[in-house]
């Protein structure tokens, strides 16, 4: 293959950003990055979920949260083993104990419910995330940051359950507890 092939895309590419003040740069960072787009492998995104684990019994747990896997689809044994981690990456996403995420949007404003995860753990394969549930309070626009009040609701989900991938971190900011975040999450309501 002659060079022709590569002209037409360099010009096309030089036409749709609109960009001549550094013509060289922008095309040479334009083709490398779509060779790595090309190039990627599709096992770059895995399904499979990576952590270490210690061993743990239903009984070492709380027993409110003994309560919850009661109330599963899947009968488990008191003497069934469960493994217990600190942080897993599942599909891409890091989880980590302390971390918070929003775990769903409610009303038509889109007020982010929040949750802190509190214990990581694997029964039969699957990972399950606890967690503390945090209700919103109010957005503080001159800090642009939600305040949150903790409750005594625990959570239990699946990674990837939650409505934005990105961990955060809370606050504290004239004794109220803040969560900012860098961009505007949204929920389709069509699904």
């Amino acid at each position: 293959m002659r060079f022709e092939a590569k002209h037409s895309y360099f010009k096309r590419v030089a036409r749709v950003t609109n960009n001549f003040v550094n013509i060289c740069q922008t095309l040479a960072k334009r083709n490398q990055l779509r060779q790595c787009w090309e190039w990627q492998s599709q096992s770059l995104i895995t399904d499979d979920a990576k952590a270490a684990a210690s061993e743990l019994s239903l009984e070492d747990l709380p027993v409110n949260l003994q309560a919850h896997f009661q109330s599963l689809e899947i009968p488990i044994a008191v003497d069934e083993k469960l493994w217990k981690s600190k942080r897993i990456v599942s599909n891409s996403v890091k989880y980590a104990v302390g971390d918070y995420f929003i775990l769903d949007l409610v009303h038509a404003e889109q007020i982010p419910l929040f949750v802190k995860i509190t214990l990581i753990l694997q029964i039969r394969a699957n990972w399950l995330l606890v967690g503390k549930l945090f209700t919103t309070v109010e957005f503080v626009s001159h800090l642009h940051s939600y305040h949150i009040r903790e409750t005594d609701e625990l959570l239990m989900f699946k990674p990837g359950d939650e409505v934005d991938f990105h961990a955060l971190d809370m606050y504290s900011c004239d004794g109220k507890d803040l969560i900012k975040l860098i961009h505007r999450p949204f929920k389709d309501v069509h699904h």
